[in-house]
């Protein structure tokens, strides 16, 4: 018997279970030593131990079902946020909702860090292998993202799914156009990480990873012109100038001049100086407000840190010997701010308004799905692959995480002073298809790794250009399983 019970508890599922319900029990007594005595000073530090611990025991047990850590520390948060709280009746959330806004401080570092991790997974040798069918299905990607899951959007939103911004044609089009940008991406976290388990390498792992990095860049540039567009759409009496393109040209130009800068005194940095490498990527990922600011102020161009930060990883991985030096330290800063920021995303949704979006939000999956589908066809005839080949490949493109949201907390934040109604809207629906881009992404990528695997197996230099494509592994997201973020 007592061996029966030790081989109970030694399973990893169980393990989970036991820790998370010891520290929700741990939570608890804060939270009624708060109430009865009046303690709150330590209410929000004792809260971020708390989330990075129970998000880390919720990946555990999602990782044991085949889900990736990130959705685990998405659904911690959900489940012990203010809002799953609300639903069953509770007072006195695990997470309270001013613990929530405390944690956001996090948001500024974790874009750095993203953003850094998918430049340096940005190389310049897959692009050159692949640059026909990556440039080929791009060109496709690009227009139809904004119509057929933009399109989806304003005809469903307008007739099926009616939501409060629903009275104006023109605010739909507005949320649709900021969707169809998002819509583009894929998560470099994600893939990697079921590559990796997978270890299945050939053709289709190498495009994945090629196109799941470039992507982002291209979500960034497709970003800024669909927010440009909405705020003239939602913005009384605005009207397009001609201006607003050379402004975006202006923006992205500076960002990238900016990103090159920062990424050659990373390596003046790793290459003379060589220590304290994880104060100065901190001092870089809070310090880029203040030069933001003072661009902004001086040369009235406001610059893209996203962009800056893409920027300045992909010429420290293209243009010296220092990528691994600075992935370690990324890799140890990432997974507590990145356990952080996913758990609160996952704490700040308001779980009732989800729930009504969520057909509206399954319907532009499929959409989504669809799209991704029709590009990579017309992009693979166009570069002359094999259709049983595209058919298979864009099973890999679905699935999204940290670099989509948060480009969904920045346009939100920039559509919020003029129509805050609309914001809302936008939130609520990104965030639901991106929850279900996540979690349904990583399976249909197995699925395409399995199926892609017999046609792949041959083709030439396969093995090197997969490990190439993957460059330095991405800790974050499944840094505490050996090889398996937002």
């Amino acid at each position: 018997m007592t061996g029966a019970l030790q081989k109970v508890f030694r399973q990893r599922a169980v393990k989970g279970l036991l820790v998370l319900s010891l520290l929700i029990a741990a939570m608890v007594a804060m939270l009624a030593l708060r109430a009865n005595v009046g303690v709150s000073a330590g209410v929000t530090f004792a809260a971020i131990g708390f989330v990075v611990l129970a998000a880390y025991a919720m990946a555990e047990l999602a990782s044991t079902v085949g889900l990736p850590r990130v959705t685990g520390y998405i659904l911690a948060g959900i489940g012990l946020g203010p809002s799953a709280a609300e639903l069953m009746g509770i007072a006195e959330p695990l997470i309270p909702r001013s613990v929530v806004v405390d944690m956001r401080v996090f948001n500024e570092l974790a874009l750095a860090l993203i953003a850094l991790e998918a430049g340096l997974e940005l190389d310049l040798g897959a692009i050159r292998r692949f640059k026909r069918t990556l440039a080929s299905i791009i060109l496709f990607k690009m227009p139809l993202s904004w119509l057929v899951v933009g399109g989806a959007f304003v005809l469903l939103a307008a007739t099926v799914f009616p939501m409060p911004s629903s009275g104006a044609l023109t605010d739909l089009v507005a949320i649709g156009l900021v969707l169809g940008a998002l819509s583009v991406g894929t998560s470099p976290a994600v893939s990697i990480a079921v590559i990796s388990e997978s270890g299945v390498k050939g053709k289709i792992s190498d495009l994945v990873l090629s196109f799941a990095v470039f992507k982002d860049v291209v979500m960034v540039v497709m970003l800024a012109i669909g927010l440009a567009v909405a705020r003239i759409l939602v913005t009384d009496g605005a009207s397009f100038d001609g201006a607003i393109v050379a402004d975006l040209g202006a923006r992205i130009l500076l960002s990238v001049v900016v990103g090159v800068l920062l990424g050659l005194a990373l390596i003046a940095w790793m290459r003379w100086v060589r220590w304290e490498l994880i104060l100065i990527l901190l001092v870089i990922a809070y310090g880029i407000n203040p030069v933001e600011h003072w661009i902004d102020h001086s040369f009235h161009v406001h610059i893209k840190p996203l962009l800056v930060f893409i920027t300045a990883g992909f010429t420290v991985a293209n243009f010296s010997r220092y990528g691994h030096d600075l992935h370690k330290p990324l890799g140890m800063l990432s997974l507590p701010v990145f356990v952080i920021f996913f758990t609160t995303a996952g704490a700040g949704l308001e779980l009732t308004t989800m729930l009504a979006v969520l057909p509206l939000a399954a319907s532009l999956f499929v959409a989504r799905s669809g799209m991704m589908y029709l590009a990579t066809r017309l992009g693979g005839r166009l570069a002359r692959e094999p259709r049983a080949f595209t058919d298979v490949l864009w099973l890999g493109f679905i699935s999204q995480a940290g670099v989509a949201l948060v480009l969904l907390g920045i346009a939100v934040t920039e559509l919020a002073p003029d129509a805050p109604v609309l914001a809302k809207d936008l939130e609520q629906v990104a965030f639901a298809l991106i929850a279900l881009n996540l979690l349904i992404g990583p399976v249909l990528l197995r699925v395409a790794l399995k199926k892609g695997a017999p046609e792949t197996a041959d083709a030439p230099n396969a093995a090197a250009g997969a490990a190439t494509a993957a460059g330095p592994e991405i800790v974050p997201l499944h840094a505490a399983v050996p090889r398996v973020a937002a």
